[in-house]
């Protein structure tokens, strides 16, 4: 009986020994590059039904040897204005694959499945294309990476066995998608904070001045929205003064939107020549704060003026004591 057992012993260990040498001797197939480039213009389109417009053409990478692996790998870099949006699409053919890919203040050193500074991120990328998209709200540099290359049956040193990743970048403003929340790419891991927008108005993109003054902890005085004293209505932007002293004023409300502990909130007002205020994004408190905070600011009028540009932008602090 014990020869007999001792036999199915050692015809199992065979077997298996002989499976795993025979999935370790087997080659696998690369990805045609024409199944890669279908892939690519498909998700191209996806981002141009959404608003967004080509800023470059196909980039390739190619990334062989100890590029393969846990590794990230950075491929571009791209430069984002406040409230502009960005999407990148990218393929990889040949004998490996894109496990993860990523939008990021500054792409992560080795492996990383989170990291504080990624923006928008394709986890566990299944096929052969990937598709991320980001709004930003204020000016960010922003950083294409990709992650998890690997070659076929992890033989990085097998020659001829090389990868190549084609990248693409679209572009649109945060208005032509028709707001963040349209994004239908990638997971944001860093969305913009609570906007509060009124209904869309013609014209063009404003010009941003933020006023160096000193930070304004709020106050109690009774809030005054509309401004006084004589002002020129031709003028082509409100007096630094006059926008002071408007702010000044609605930090009293502002104050009751944060009674906990200290915090600083920093308000981005856009305003138009008629001096009414068309849109506010607050960044720096919960949203429940900045939701309030927005609704505040929004109460703030300013004497008309005759901005070229159709508005005027300003950002401005408020600190909670």
């Amino acid at each position: 009986m014990r020869p007999l057992i001792f036999a199915l012993v050692i015809a199992l260990v065979a077997g298996v020994l002989g499976a795993y040498g025979f999935r370790s001797s087997r080659v696998a197939r690369p990805v045609p590059i024409e199944l890669a480039r279908a892939a690519h213009a498909r998700e191209v389109e996806v981002a141009r039904a959404l608003g967004f417009e080509e800023a470059t053409s196909p980039q390739t990478r190619p990334l062989t040897g100890s590029t393969y692996g846990s590794s990230n790998v950075r491929l571009d870099g791209v430069e984002l204005a406040a409230g502009e949006c960005v999407a990148v699409v990218a393929s990889a053919h040949g004998w490996g694959r894109m496990s993860w890919f990523r939008l990021s203040r500054q792409c992560p050193v080795g492996w990383a499945y989170e990291d504080p500074n990624d923006l928008s991120v394709q986890q566990n990328v299944q096929g052969v294309v990937a598709h991320v998209q980001f709004c930003a709200w204020e000016p960010t540099f922003v950083n294409l990476c990709t992650s998890g290359f690997s070659t076929a049956d992890g033989r990085g040193g097998r020659e001829g066995a090389t990868s190549t990743v084609t990248y693409q970048v679209l572009r649109a403003s945060e208005e032509a998608i028709g707001g963040a929340a349209r994004l239908n790419r990638g997971l944001v891991t860093r969305p913009m904070p609570v906007t509060e927008t009124p209904p869309p108005q013609p014209g063009p993109t404003p010009t941003e001045i933020t006023p160096t003054s000193p930070e304004v902890a709020p106050t109690s005085a009774p809030i005054e929205i509309a401004p006084t004293g004589a002002v020129d209505p031709n003028r082509a932007a409100p007096e630094r003064a006059e926008v002071l002293a408007a702010m000044r004023a609605v930090a009293s409300h502002v104050r009751a939107c944060h009674p906990g502990s200290p915090a600083r909130a920093t308000a981005r007002a856009e305003i138009a020549n008629g001096g009414h205020v068309l849109v506010v994004s607050v960044t720096g408190v919960e949203t429940e704060t900045a939701s309030c905070v927005a609704r505040e600011v929004r109460r703030l009028r300013l004497a008309p003026f005759q901005s070229p540009s159709g508005s005027f932008t300003v950002s401005f602090p408020f600190v909670f004591p």
